[in-house]
């Protein structure tokens, strides 16, 4: 009897230390695979056109990092990511643009379930929002939750600000502040990317009067705008 049990719990012990194994064998494979799409995005200029081969190659080894490890919230975020490049690329196709929009909207659905905390998902939830122009409580909650959790993460703060800008006409005055608010973050860090989302919406004359960052203010992208008098300006 006392043999028996000693050979079971023998065998229990293999059991979960081989289950431990191949569990902990899964997550390596899953880490080592998202890697190089991590590496990747990273230095992806979004303003110009991407290969389907570059796009498909990304988007297969992220896949594979989701089977091996499916709970992961960042391989979720990545691959909303490689959906929104997609869009990107397919922008001339309004059908296919919002496909994949939407693909990358659920994408970054799934990553916010799996890690409620994170900004850049909120961030990202609610520039896909804008380009679906549902400007409506999601939105403004994903908006509210990406400064509540990461109000100095520029990339969250640069995707707020994107999401402001492709809406401005359908935003309240608050969401309009708090769409220039996270701009002003972006430019206390990089002023660079801020003056490139100014010229890239073309909305010096909207956005400039707003800025209460006297260095913002005084910077070459706003100066000559706030230098003409308020009721010769362009109205919003």
């Amino acid at each position: 009897m006392i043999k028996s049990i000693k050979i079971f719990s023998a065998l229990l012990l293999i059991c979960l230390c081989s289950w431990a194994i191949y569990h902990a064998a899964r997550l390596a494979i899953a880490d080592v695979l998202h890697y190089p799409v991590k590496s990747w995005l990273k230095t992806v200029d979004s303003t110009k056109p991407l290969s389907v081969h570059e796009l498909e190659k990304a988007e297969t080894k992220i896949l594979r990092s989701i089977s091996f490890n499916p709970n992961n919230a960042e391989y979720r975020e990545y691959l909303g990511r490689i959906h929104y490049l997609r869009a990107i690329n397919n922008f001339q196709d309004a059908s296919l643009f919002r496909k994949n929009i939407h693909q990358a909207y659920l994408a970054h659905k799934k990553a916010i379930k799996l890690r409620p905390q994170w900004p850049y998902s909120w961030a990202n939830l609610a520039l896909m929002k804008s380009h679906l122009q549902q400007f409506d409580v999601e939105y403004l909650y994903a908006v509210n939750q990406a400064v509540r959790f990461g109000p100095w993460e520029i990339s969250s703060n640069d995707a707020l600000a994107q999401a402001g800008f492709n809406g401005w006409a359908q935003l309240s005055e608050k969401s309009q502040n708090i769409t220039v608010d996270a701009l002003e973050r972006v430019y206390q860090q990089s002023p660079k990317t801020a003056r490139k989302l100014i010229r890239h919406f073309a909305n010096q004359d909207y956005v400039c009067s707003k800025i209460r960052l006297d260095k913002f203010k005084a910077d070459k992208i706003c100066r000559d705008i706030l230098a003409v008098p308020r009721a010769t300006q362009p109205s919003a």
